[in-house]
């Protein structure tokens, strides 16, 4: 339906409305489905709002390259956050080599201290995350090539 990026402290994001019913949209946030529960029903007379912003959409093949910047050439795998949080420490740089299981940063979550690993062996291709900033479930933190 539409397509909207948001900067939250310094993290980009991009937003696009699948679809709306009642009280719950079914959005992608980065390309991670969430389905959203609004606090009110839209009111039939926005919908048509939603569907005439469908047609900047139709430009999002420009807009669709940006996450290709992301992943740098050679990239692989993102490691995702697997809860919303704060980069506490990260413990690898781009290069390094990293086995199943080796932790690449720590996330913040309710004042716990989360290690995040990978999830298959590679070689680190970026880090997207900096310490100090605050993430969302399901956004990549390091790719694994």
């Amino acid at each position: 339906m539409a397509t909207y990026q948001y900067t939250v402290e310094g993290t980009e994001y991009e937003v696009d409305i699948l679809e709306v019913q009642d009280k719950v949209a079914k959005v992608t946030v980065n390309g991670v489905e969430f389905e959203v529960e609004l606090k009110r029903a839209l009111k039939p007379t926005t919908r048509p709002i939603q569907q005439v912003q469908a047609a900047p959409k139709a430009t999002t093949p420009a807009a669709a390259p940006q996450p290709k910047p992301a992943m740098p050439a050679g990239a692989g795998q993102h490691v995702l956050a697997p809860l919303p949080g704060t980069i506490n420490e990260i413990k690898v740089q781009v290069g390094d080599t990293v086995k199943q299981g080796d932790t690449v940063l720590i996330l913040e979550a309710m004042k716990m201290q989360n290690n995040i690993e990978a999830e298959y062996d590679g070689q680190v291709t970026a880090v997207i995350v900096k310490v100090g900033d605050t993430v969302m479930e399901g956004a990549p933190l390091v790719t694994i090539g």
